[in-house]
């Protein structure tokens, strides 16, 4: 148990760097996307083949991994947009209000109980936003950090919920191969009728970026934060993932000189408590229910 919970710790630990490395990554978020994943699919597919994972299907979840896989996608397309357009902070602290989202989504599509504290923590997380925004102005660049930030916890937590109704049987490796893999897919028309080149000039310097991002920082994170966060009861894993984007503003500060206001800690410490909060809450609501 000891070495499950040192094994979640340091894949929170390396996802911690996923919005710095982000920035470092000289590719907008299209071509980032679908680098990053088709990387990490192709080196995740090995390790589950030397594993001896079992990778088929059903073929009745064929579909619903197609759209899972395509929601992850654009979950990661929306994040790195925000992040690029605003700073580590702003981008990962819009995206860890998930939970709030997953609160509130589960009950309509899996018919579980729902609870008015739920709307509240919502609310809560919107008073956030506009403590860190200033200037309430689509011409601000926080502000769309926030909207960009937000639509992608939007997208990421449709994509656990669905997961969690379609998936549940399958090993964690299994399902995150075939959603990188598709992840990438879902890129390729979009590189085609953008006419984007980046990738094509992408340095030395730019690529060592980009494979720490898809390597250590996705195939490795993701999978250690997989293969460990079932032995641990869910109000838990939330709640230490909620480190994430507070050691991920940490990082951006001396490596790229992004300071941290009043407005970003007060508004960022309303919404990741509140996230941290309904993810022990609602996961302590879904033992009972199955219970």
């Amino acid at each position: 148990m000891k070495e499950n919970k040192l094994n979640l710790y340091f894949s929170i630990f390396l996802l911690s760097f996923t919005g710095l490395s982000a920035k470092l990554v000289p590719l907008s978020a299209i071509p980032i996307t679908f680098s990053r994943a088709g990387i990490a699919a192709i080196c995740l597919g090995l390790f589950a083949l030397l594993s001896r994972v079992p990778l088929r299907l059903n073929r009745q979840h064929i579909l619903p991994v197609i759209g899972i896989g395509a929601l992850l996608g654009l979950h990661w397309m929306t994040y790195m947009h925000a992040l690029k357009i605003s700073t580590v902070a702003i981008g990962m602290i819009s995206l860890y209000s998930f939970p709030v989202f997953t609160a509130l989504f589960e009950p309509l599509l899996l018919k579980e109980p729902f609870r008015k504290g739920d709307l509240l923590a919502a609310v809560a997380v919107f008073i956030g936003i506009v403590i860190m925004n200033p200037v309430l102005s689509l011409e601000s660049n926080i502000l769309q950090g926030c909207l960009w930030g937000i639509g992608s916890a939007f997208l990421y937590s449709l994509r656990n919920v669905f997961s969690r109704y379609y998936l549940r049987t399958y090993a964690g490796e299994t399902i995150m191969v075939y959603q990188l893999a598709i992840a990438s897919a879902i890129c390729i028309p979009l590189l085609l009728v953008t006419s984007n080149t980046e990738l094509s000039q992408l340095n030395s310097h730019g690529w060592i970026h980009l494979l720490i991002f898809a390597l250590p920082l996705t195939a490795l994170a993701h999978t250690l934060w997989v293969k460990n966060m079932s032995h641990f009861k869910a109000a838990f894993v939330g709640t230490v993932s909620c480190l994430a984007p507070v050691f991920g503003a940490i990082w951006a500060i001396p490596v790229l000189g992004e300071a941290l206001n009043s407005r970003t800690i007060i508004g960022g410490t309303i919404i990741l408590c509140i996230s941290a909060y309904e993810a022990q809450r609602h996961a302590t609501s879904r033992q009972r229910v199955q219970k």
